[in-house]
Order: structure tokens, then C-alpha cells, then sequence
């Protein structure tokens, strides 16, 4: 009966644990304030995935809030002109097309990493815009930040209106996005410590 009795005591403080994490990270991630709006960086770096993203990245671009504007995990039969059909002011942009790089390998946040890694790589870019959904930025921040630390990331938490009107959505994404968090987070921590 006390092995029984240790077994239940365990799990609940496991998952008051899992869920007090669970609130602190959604918390942080939902409520996260856009860094320093005003700084112009060298790049705007958006991740494709959820609605508003690209848009965003498009209106960065046309305020003048970095001189290049890099859209990595997009899919192979979109083009830039596809992409700026579904924005709402396309205007100016046609002027500035060669400023605007499309990256097509990425299928994941880790692969958005190294597709920007491997586009950065001789050029003189010493910071960043970083664009994706607020769900999605401590994880994506975690990974480009790990890829390449030499450049500084400013993050820039985008919302959806979609998940805002999908209360059951947004929580399995921000569970599962928890969760890869933990996962990535203690692999690049025993990375750095095997290094």
C-alpha cells in the first residue's frame, strides 16, 4: 500500500510540476512584448507556418525595418509573387524584389535554423528580426540562437486570429510546443556540454 501510495504522490507532483511549466511558458509566450520595435537590424527573418507571418514580415520590410527580408520553410510551388497576392499592400515591394529571398528547405523549426545558418554564411548580417506566431517564438528563438550566436536576435511575436478564436487549438499547440521546447532545450544543453 505505501509503494502504491509513493507511485500516486509521484505522479501528481510530476504533473503539478508539468502543469505550472505549462502556464509559465504559456504565459511567457502569449504575453511576450515585441523587442525594441524601433531598432532597424540588417535582416528580417520570418518562419512560414501560421497566418499573419508573412504578412508581418512584408510590412517590416516596407516600414524600412531592415534592408533584406529572408522567408525560410516555403513550400516548393509558392513564389514571391504568390506569397505578396495575399498581402493587402504590395505596393513598394516591386521596387525591392532582389531584397527578398525565398528559402524552400526547411520543414521544421530546427531545418528554419540551418536554412538561415547556410543563407547568412558571407554575408555581413550582425542582427535580426526574428517574425513567427508568439506560440511558436521561444522555441524558434531557442534554435536560431543556437544555430547562430554570433548574430543578434530580435524577436518579434506575431498573433493569430484564428487561434484566438480556437481556444482548444491554441492549447494543443502551446502544449505540444511546451513540449518540444523541454526536448530541444535539453538537447542543446547536453550538446553544449559534450562539446
Amino acid at each position: 500500500m505505501k509503494l502504491f501510495r509513493r507511485a500516486i504522490l509521484t505522479v501528481l507532483i510530476a504533473f503539478t510540476f508539468w502543469a505550472i511549466g505549462l502556464t509559465a511558458f504559456s504565459d511567457h509566450a502569449l504575453k511576450a512584448p515585441i523587442d525594441a520595435p524601433e531598432t532597424k537590424t540588417d535582416v528580417i527573418i520570418v518562419l512560414t507556418g501560421g497566418n499573419n507571418r508573412i504578412e508581418e514580415g512584408f510590412e517590416l520590410f516596407k516600414q524600412g525595418a531592415a534592408p533584406l527580408l529572408f522567408i525560410t520553410g516555403v513550400h516548393k510551388n509558392v513564389s514571391l509573387h504568390e506569397l505578396m497576392k495575399n498581402w493587402k499592400n504590395p505596393d513598394k515591394l516591386e521596387l525591392a524584389l532582389d531584397k527578398i529571398t525565398l528559402g524552400y528547405k526547411a520543414r521544421s523549426t530546427f531545418q528554419n535554423a540551418e536554412e538561415v545558418k547556410e543563407w547568412i554564411e558571407g554575408k555581413n548580417i550582425k542582427s535580426a528580426r526574428l517574425v513567427t506566431g508568439n506560440y511558436h517564438m521561444p522555441r524558434a528563438a531557442l534554435e536560431l540562437r543556437t544555430a547562430i550566436p554570433e548574430i543578434t536576435f530580435y524577436l518579434h511575436p506575431v498573433e493569430q486570429p484564428d487561434l484566438k478564436k480556437n481556444e482548444e487549438l491554441l492549447r494543443n499547440l502551446l502544449i505540444s510546443e511546451y513540449h518540444k521546447f523541454i526536448y530541444r532545450s535539453l538537447i542543446t544543453r547536453l550538446n553544449s556540454l559534450g562539446a
